[in-house]
């Protein structure tokens, strides 16, 4: 109960926002309670009750009476504008004619609808239009049933009270009784009340102030928007009403907005005083049951174009020309006063228009119709008497000209450019006269500065242009704005005074061309020839005046100074180190194929073989065997030069095509030998040789070890290992000369193929005999699995080595004598050991060391001293790695001597593992005994101090 009241005061109390009106039943509730605690209760909350000074009836809840109402989805007054589509009329539609937009500066045209001036005053889709409860309230406001007073007593009696006049126009107020107060200024009422409340006694003070407004009902008649009822606020005017409304109608009048009570005119609103000179005297407040009333607009006139605000006008009291003009705010500082237009419908219903001179009283004083359009034009932006300056300077802009301005005069020292310009290519932009074509003039400050040049004349209206001495985007831009002028202003016959070079210059690009320019003084213009490039051959891509077709000519450097350059030309230059040549020119032979047909086969002939630059490239009718050479780079070191061939294709019978073969010598066709300077033919093929037995790379082959000079050594095709020692010196005295260690690169490609295919294949082999299914491990699984992946491990980590068997042994005359007469390879390596006094033991055995060679010790003795083989060990697969590599199987059998086994000096006795009793990978034994192989090779190796 208790927290029902507490709930019930707070929305009973509650600031007038947010207040909501209580029931019967609560206020029933309420009055039940005892005195005591309904104190209780309202000075929790914050209020005072009566009889304690407190508050004598609960003021009416003032709720935002003045709501906008919910407009169209889509406003009519854009609706208006939208139908020209014009970027002008779109502008104008997100103007606010208070200030102008200056987008219209062309005269109205037919079909564009200028906006009604004023019809942006209620653009938008305002959701409220804000209350006027927080003004001061004007002494001569006229009090009704619904405001509310708020009555302060102080001195010999303090009481504060929130008192609403009723129905009847009364306020009842404590310990006096009824005031009747309706129809009242609230000066008059402050008066009466003070009257009333002075009869309390002497000492007793107030202060009468307004609180809530009163609403009331208002109607908004005629071309509104959307006309009907409203409720506003007591402080509610007219121009309020036309918001709550939504505004006027595209047919109503803003200059007759008639407000009506009980029948009478009462006041008129003209909106454009408002709009126009922000006088809002005719704005009066509503009273309720007024009627605003907006009549249908009577005559409107429109002008656009260089006026402040181009719009639709409603006439009022206005009646001439300059009246109109002043209604737009007058006329912009660009406006062509003499050249104005009036558009006028004639009494047989065709427009006419008539030419208007602003700065005539006549003209200015001509009588508007209804209907009539006016539009004021532009005037003429065109500069005069000056010269641009643009580019890498630190001053750019327009300047000052005068009939005898030069270059100096604009630019007259280094301090005019900055860092990066480029002083010795700057152009000049020029059209002699309106209609002529625009003509590039390029020049070089730098020669003019130094007294290299004459100073040259600025003509009105020149653009200089100082571009960027980087090759990059700055310089690219100015360039390209210069060159689009010069295509767009081309036309059939006469191409755009362009050329564009590509590669072996500094600045590569498109330039303009001034006349008799030379392809060598073009060059030097724009930054000079790199230093790597060919100068026995370039390239012009150019267009026949009559066809259009496109051919090519070819040039050397020293001929720039006689090659005068024309439109549009595509200047090819390369260098010597870029292998990108025939790229370039086949992206540029597409036209030769394009223009090509039959009986007319493209100019196109290609090299092939020992070049430097093979491909395709263009020739002409007079095009030879020595130019096409140049073009492919001429001939290098590997190239045969007595002997080339050429292909060249015909048509036989008109039914197949055949190749005959014609020889010729290109060192004598490049001396211009005219038997083998043959001439060129398209679709020829010419193939150059290399010189026999050239080898690109050089042959080099290793010796290290026990000879007296080790290192690389050249070798040539054929040389063998007896040309090798020969060259290296010999053998050292502490040499093992049977025990050397030949490796040859190709031998270990193969090898470290094989082991790879072998660990893959022992891998399979592994997981096919682990399957649960297979039932082929027993025994033992896991011990099986551990040494199948320590094979695997082993056997991808053991290096190739690549050896190949040889011997210097001269008691192995056989041998010896082949490994003599044995040809070198590339990447042959040759070790010849020190003398060995050791034997290596390895394997299963229980110990493997090395063991110090002992003449006529058996194979068994060896192994006795390294504690014999384990159980795992193989004993019917010991092997004797010999020194020089071969390999010597131990037999200890019945029918086999241990005596026929001879251990030496560096020999490897190595005990393999017993694999073959491990079924099922039987498989594993070959693969096991290859990688001990490996394995005890370099076991080998290190026995006789090749890893030392």
């Amino acid at each position: 109960m208790r927290t029902f009241l507490v709930v019930f005061l707070f929305s009973f109390f509650s600031l007038p926002s947010l207040a909501a009106t209580p029931t019967p039943e609560q206020i029933a509730q309420f009055k039940s309670l005892s005195p005591g605690q309904q104190a209780a209760i309202a000075a929790s909350q914050g209020v005072s009750l009566p009889g304690a000074g407190g508050v004598q009836e609960m003021p009416q809840p003032m709720v935002d009476t003045v709501q906008r109402v919910k407009l169209d989805p889509i406003d009519t007054v854009k609706k208006e504008v939208l139908r020209d589509q014009t970027a002008e009329v779109r502008a104008v539609q997100q103007t606010d004619f208070g200030g102008q937009s200056r987008y219209l500066k062309e005269p109205a045209r037919q079909k564009m609808k200028l906006p009604v001036f004023g019809a942006s005053l209620f653009a938008g889709n305002p959701t409220t239009f804000a209350p006027v409860n927080d003004i001061p309230i004007p002494t001569d406001y006229i009090l009704g049933p619904g405001d509310q007073l708020k009555i302060q007593l102080f001195g010999n009696k303090s009481a504060e009270y929130q008192l609403v006049i009723d129905r009847n126009g009364s306020v009842a107020l404590p310990e006096i009784g009824p005031v009747s107060l309706a129809g009242l200024s609230f000066s008059d009422a402050v008066s009466v009340l003070k009257k009333e409340i002075d009869k309390l006694g002497i000492g007793v003070s107030s202060s009468v102030t307004l609180g809530q407004l009163r609403s009331f009902r208002v109607f908004v008649m005629g071309e509104s928007r959307n006309p009907g009822s409203y409720l506003v606020s007591g402080m509610a005017t007219l121009t309020h009403a036309l918001y709550v409304s939504g505004g006027i109608s595209d047919i109503g009048s803003f200059r007759d907005i008639q407000l009506k009570r009980q029948g009478k005119l009462i006041a008129s609103l003209d909106l454009y005083d408002l709009l126009i000179s922000g006088n809002s005297k005719q704005d009066v407040r509503l009273q309720p049951g007024d009627t605003v009333f907006i009549p249908v607009r009577s005559r409107s006139v429109s002008i656009s174009g260089e006026v402040k605000r181009p719009a639709i006008y409603e006439l009022k009291s206005e009646k001439k020309v300059a009246d109109l003009i002043d209604l737009a705010g007058g006329l912009t500082h660009e406006a062509m006063k003499q050249k104005a237009k009036l558009t006028r419908l004639n009494k047989d219903g065709f427009s006419v228009i008539s030419d208007l001179n602003l700065t005539l009283k006549k003209d200015l004083n001509i009588t508007l119709k209804d209907g009539d359009a006016i539009s004021v034009s532009q005037g003429n932006q065109t500069f005069e008497r000056y010269v641009s300056l643009s580019g890498q300077v630190y001053r750019d802009g327009l300047f000052a000209w005068s009939p005898k301005m030069t270059v100096l005069d604009l630019l007259p020292n280094i301090k005019a450019f900055k860092r990066q310009a480029d002083l010795n290519y700057v152009l000049i932009l020029r059209q002699m006269a309106p209609g002529e074509p625009m003509t590039v003039q390029t020049f070089s400050w730098q020669a003019i500065a130094s007294g290299q040049a004459s100073d040259l004349p600025l003509n009105s209206n020149d653009q200089v242009i100082v571009l960027s001495q980087q090759a990059g985007e700055a310089r690219r831009s100015a360039l390209n704005e210069v060159v689009s002028i010069l295509r767009e202003q081309s036309s059939l016959g006469e191409p755009p005074a362009i050329v564009t070079i590509k590669g072996g210059v500094k600045f590569a690009g498109t330039y303009p061309l001034q006349e008799n320019t030379h392809l060598a003084s073009f060059i030097e213009s724009i930054g000079g020839l790199r230093l790597n490039v060919d100068r026995d051959y370039g390239l012009i891509k150019r267009k026949r005046p009559e066809t259009g077709e496109a051919y090519f000519e070819q040039f050397k450097l020293d001929q720039a100074k006689r090659l005068v350059l024309q439109p549009e030309d595509l200047v090819l230059l390369f260098d010597h180190d870029k292998n990108d040549r025939s790229g370039i020119i086949e992206a540029e032979l597409g036209d030769l194929y394009s223009q090509s047909r039959k009986g007319e086969p493209p100019l196109v002939a290609g090299v092939t073989g020992v070049v430097k630059f093979p491909g395709k490239f263009p020739i002409n009718d007079r095009g030879r065997v020595a130019d096409i050479l140049l073009a492919a780079g001429g001939l290098t070191e590997k190239t045969l030069s007595t002997e080339a061939e050429l292909f060249r294709y015909r048509i036989e019978n008109g039914e197949k095509r055949v190749s005959d073969r014609l020889m010729f010598n290109p060192q004598l066709a490049l001396q211009n030998n005219e038997q083998h300077n043959l001439l060129l033919q398209p679709y020829d093929e010419i193939n150059l040789k290399p010189i026999a037995q050239w080898n690109e790379t050089s042959v080099s082959v290793t010796v290290k070890g026990e000879v007296r000079y080790p290192g690389v050594y050249r070798i040539n095709p054929g040389d063998t290992m007896q040309d090798l020692l020969k060259r290296v010196g010999g053998f050292t005295e502490w040499a093992e000369p049977k025990n050397v260690v030949f490796t040859r690169e190709n031998l270990k490609q193969r090898e470290a193929m094989e082991m790879q295919q072998m660990a893959n294949d022992l891998e399979k082999n592994l997981l096919m005999g682990l399957k649960a299914d297979a039932g082929l491990i027993k025994g033992d699984s896991q011990s099986i699995l551990a040494l199948g992946q320590s094979l695997i491990s082993r056997l991808k980590s053991t290096p190739a080595l690549g050896r190949l068997v040889v011997t210097l042994d001269r008691n192995d005359p056989v041998g010896y004598a082949s490994t003599l007469n044995m040809e070198l390879r590339e990447g042959d390596v040759l070790y010849v050991p020190k003398r060995s006094y050791e034997v290596l033991v390895t394997g299963e055995v229980a110990r493997a060391a090395s063991l110090v060679y002992q003449p006529n010790m058996s194979v068994s003795e060896y192994l006795g001293r390294s504690g014999g083989a384990t159980k795992r060990a193989d004993n019917d697969s010991i092997y004797i790695v010999h020194g020089d590599g071969s390999v010597e199987r131990f037999a200890d059998g019945w029918f086999d001597s241990a005596l026929s086994t001879t251990v030496l000096p560096g020999d490897t006795i190595v005990v393999p593992l017993d694999i073959e009793r491990m079924n099922p990978l039987v498989s594993w034994t070959s693969i096991s005994s290859i990688l001990a192989n490996f394995a005890l090779t370099a076991a080998t190796l290190n026995a006789i101090g090749v890893f030392n």
